[in-house]
């Protein structure tokens, strides 16, 4: 893992990814009763035209918005003019509920809160949205494409694989 987080972010200087260039904006929002939270990455120079939006879903364990992994995703994916909700998992950052008590369906509507909130949210400019899973969310970005359709794409980054 040490070696992956060190080689996307020479990955990020060498194409010229710069977090200067970045606007970073605080987000809270729901699912049910549990108040969720996060940071929405753009470019500074991101068109004012409608976009595409990204929900990344943070692997398993403790994982927040200063996970350096996740956050390399998030900014490549901004600096590439995607609008990028970066969440703070489920109990973790400044999320409440607690991750070691739910269920996968639970971390899924999770997901799904966050589509909701960049589809809904008139000021992200947002048309189209999709999940980005990395590791454990791999698995969680699927489930919750399953039960939205307004999921519109996923990527799972380094998920589990069954047989």
């Amino acid at each position: 893992m040490k070696y992956l987080s060190i080689a996307l972010l020479l990955f990020s200087i060498l194409t010229g990814v710069k977090a200067a260039d970045l606007s970073e904006t605080e987000v809270f929002y729901q699912n049910k009763s549990i108040k969720l939270s996060g940071v929405v990455l753009k470019s500074k120079m991101q068109d004012k035209q409608k976009s595409i939006g990204v929900v990344v879903i943070q692997g398993s364990g403790n994982s927040d918005r200063t996970n350096a992994w996740s956050y390399e995703f998030a900014a490549y994916l901004a600096e590439s003019g995607f609008t990028v909700l970066l969440t703070d998992k489920r109990g973790c950052g400044k999320s409440e509920g607690s991750w070691k008590t739910a269920s996968m369906s639970d971390l899924a509507l999770d997901a799904i809160a966050g589509v909701e909130f960049l589809l809904n949210t008139s000021s992200m400019g947002v048309q189209k949205v999709g999940l980005l899973g990395l590791s454990q969310g791999g698995m969680i970005v699927p489930a919750a494409a399953v039960m939205s359709s307004r999921v519109s794409f996923v990527i799972d980054a380094s998920g589990s694989a069954m047989s």
